[in-house]
């Protein structure tokens, strides 16, 4: 859904979604069509945001589908209210077996009165035929006239004018041996244009042109060229006009070096179109995690988004748009988790304001300081091109060019705090800017972690090790960016090899540590050892956090993924049936006295190599050392005022829907019983990044 759309139709669709909220004042998804003949795939339902009749519009959207259900290379329909619609399939990425795995779809939707909603089904066809909507018609500047007016101010006080015209660049791109085509076909055509500008700054153009005669520019404002001899921030004013008539205006503008931001233009009204999705679907392909669909999210936090929508400054270039900015800081964030909070309300309730505000928070994505654009290699900065490079002050000869300015627009990312801004908006739009931004961050993942770590883990793999140098919940949320970019590339790209490698490697690797850790673990295998712990303790909730990386991996097909979380069941369920109260805690004593001296990882001389401090090795040791160092709970939960029993929840969960497992199961079910702060229902409402549940494999 376009920005401009949802964010002017917020006040509307807010209000139709509190008239169908529940008695409780919770929102659930309306229940798309189910599939009944063969070739039926997923059901949607299509809505008419807008108070008037609209007239046929073009529509395009991101899709996944289930393993061997939609053959790569046949054709769609969208049957909408019993009428089949063609529908235009750009193939993202296929299956082993050659069946469609995502793809961006395009159609043109029939004609709806005010208000209207209509189910639709997509449904295998033969393909399509019709020539694709040719861009050459936009580069005369006639059909398609877009200008851009740029005014640097530099810092001796003067002013340098810069100007683009959208039309001659779009021929050159078409002009070229291979053109960057996303979608191509008889309902729309995109292509990328990359027009540098200044130092690190350019200007990229996503144009594309319906068959309806309409077009569609996004525009990435983008300071993030890496690696050359001239970048840093720019500060300047902007006047983007169509048709000569100012589309945006902004002056005072300060951009960092490796900040972007983002706009979409139409050339005529924006269709007020929402759809609403089958999640249960995008479960059943693992893409989404468990969640309890059924429970629906408060409408009384969509109400505070669409509230946070309203306030002045909202949705201006490089805001926050409610993103911790300073990603250290700790505490029940609502960016944290296996997505952002707004993303879970937008998978609960499919809800327009919903989806609005999620979109928001994914334009935020792009003003983060962590877009490294490699010109020369044509991809973002990356191990394959240098596999030292370190994008981290001290990176010396293997650092950036310019490293990151610590007076950026108020940003401070890590990889231990890292929010999941794109993956969601990505997967529902198909829109390259938001694909754009999850490769941004999984690079990112990767090169800010130190090579002596990445490069220095017990029988290392090579350069990309995001697991051994990094607290657990850094390398949760780095494997979670670095997979969901594995999955979400097209196929036969270069960030798809890339990204895939990277994956590859770290599961490979921790699922080769499984002997060594559980002759060092003992009865209480299953956690990882790693950096940044807490002296002789362990902290579960990173290893819960780390879990839910491993299960959307294992779902995904990963099986090495598949076989450390198998593995991790023990610890993971052993820890509550095992030691109770105390297995929801900050920390669990896992280590003797005097492990907090070298560290739980430290150098060891004699081997010339990094190794594993050795833990103790029995539950009842472990219990022990927890009530002596604690601080324990003994009978009650006065240590577990926080989130941990959630995350106990969700990591029990996500074992539970990739592997069979009695012990996980049981403590699942004990921890729901047990009164732990915050596992009642209410409690999870507040807190749907975290309402996941067991799904049995593959129901």
């Amino acid at each position: 859904m376009p920005i401009g759309n949802v964010a002017r139709l917020v006040s509307a669709a807010l209000a139709a979604s509190l008239t169908t909220a529940h008695a409780q004042g919770m929102l659930r998804a309306p229940t798309p069509p189910a599939p009944k003949a063969n070739a039926d795939l997923v059901g949607l339902i299509i809505e008419n945001l807008a108070a008037h009749p609209l007239p046929a519009s073009p529509v395009t959207f991101g899709q996944a589908f289930l393993p061997g259900h939609m053959p790569a290379k046949a054709g769609m329909v969208a049957r909408i209210d019993g009428k089949d619609v063609p529908v235009q399939v750009d193939a993202k990425t296929t299956y082993p077996d050659g069946s469609l795995r995502m793809a961006v779809l395009s159609l043109t939707a029939p004609p709806m009165p005010a208000h209207a909603k209509a189910p639709m089904m997509l449904v295998a066809a033969a393909p399509a035929s019709g020539n694709a909507v040719d861009l050459a018609r936009l580069a005369d500047g006639k059909a398609y006239d877009l200008s851009i007016d740029l005014t640097f101010h530099q810092e001796d006080g003067t002013t340098a004018p810069f100007h683009l015209d959208a039309a001659p660049l779009l021929a050159k791109a078409l002009a070229e041996e291979k053109p960057d085509y996303w979608l191509r076909g008889p309902v729309a055509s995109e292509i990328r244009v990359d027009a540098p500008v200044t130092g690190s700054f350019h200007i990229v153009f996503d144009v594309r042109a319906y068959a309806d005669g309409t077009t569609h520019t996004d525009l990435q404002f983008a300071n993030d060229y890496a690696m050359q001899k001239a970048g840093g921030a720019v500060k300047y004013d902007v006047v983007v006009k169509e048709d000569g008539k100012i589309a945006l205006q902004y002056r005072n503008l300060t951009q960092f070096q490796y900040e972007n931001w983002h706009r979409t233009l139409w050339s005529g009204p924006v269709p007020p179109i929402n759809l609403a999705r089958d999640v249960d679907y995008l479960e059943r392909i693992g893409v989404i995690a468990d969640y309890d669909l059924a429970a629906g999210a408060p409408a009384a936090m969509v109400a505070e988004e669409a509230k946070q929508m309203a306030s002045p400054g909202f949705g201006a270039p490089l805001t926050t748009n409610g993103v911790t900015q300073y990603m250290p800081m700790t505490g029940a964030r609502p960016d944290i988790g296996p997505t952002t909070r707004a993303n879970a309300i937008w998978l609960f309730t499919q809800d327009p304001a919903a989806a609005a505000y999620a979109l928001w928070q994914g334009e935020a994505a792009a003003g983060i300081p962590w877009h490294f654009w490699n010109p020369k290699a044509g991809t973002w900065l990356n191990t394959d091109q240098n596999p030292q490079i370190w994008a981290d002050p001290r990176g010396g000869a293997n650092g950036l060019t310019q490293q990151v300015d610590g007076k950026n627009n108020g940003w401070a990312p890590d990889t231990a705090h890292q929010p999941d801004l794109s993956f969601v908006p990505y997967l529902f739009t198909g829109s390259r800017f938001h694909l754009d931004e999850l490769n941004a961050q999984a690079a990112f993942s990767i090169v800010t972690t130190w090579p002596a770590m990445r490069d220095g883990a017990p029988d290392g793999t090579g350069p990309d090790n995001v697991i051994f140098g990094n607290q657990m919940r850094g390398g949760a949320w780095s494997l979670r960016e670095i997979d969901e970019a594995a999955w979400a590339n097209p196929d036969g790209t270069v960030e798809k090899k890339y990204f895939t490698k990277v994956m590859d490697t770290n599961w490979r690797w921790l699922a080769g540590q499984i002997s060594t850790l559980t002759e060092l673990e003992g009865e209480a295998h299953g956690y990882v050892i790693a950096t940044f712990q807490y002296g002789n303790a362990l902290a579960p909730w990173q290893q819960d956090y780390f879990s839910t990386a491993a299960a959307q991996a294992a779902k995904l097909g990963n099986a090495d993924a598949r076989k450390f979380l198998a593995w991790s069941a023990n610890f993971l369920a052993g820890s509550v049936l095992k030691l109770d109260h105390d297995s929801i805690n900050y920390v669990i004593d896992v280590f003797p006295d005097g492990v907090g001296d070298n560290g739980q990882i430290f150098w060891d001389r004699a081997k010339n190599g990094w190794a594993y401090a050795e833990p103790l090795k029995s539950w009842a040791k472990i219990a022990e050392n927890t009530k002596h160092h604690g601080p324990p709970n003994g009978n009650g939960w006065a240590r577990s005022d926080g989130d941990y029993g959630q995350l106990a929840m969700l990591a029990l969960a996500g074992i539970l829907s990739v592997v069979p497992s009695e012990p996980a199961q049981e403590a699942y079910e004990r921890l729901r019983k047990s009164g732990a702060p915050y596992t009642d229902a209410n409690s999870l409402h507040h807190t749907p990044e975290f309402d996941i549940v067991p799904r049995p494999p593959h129901s």
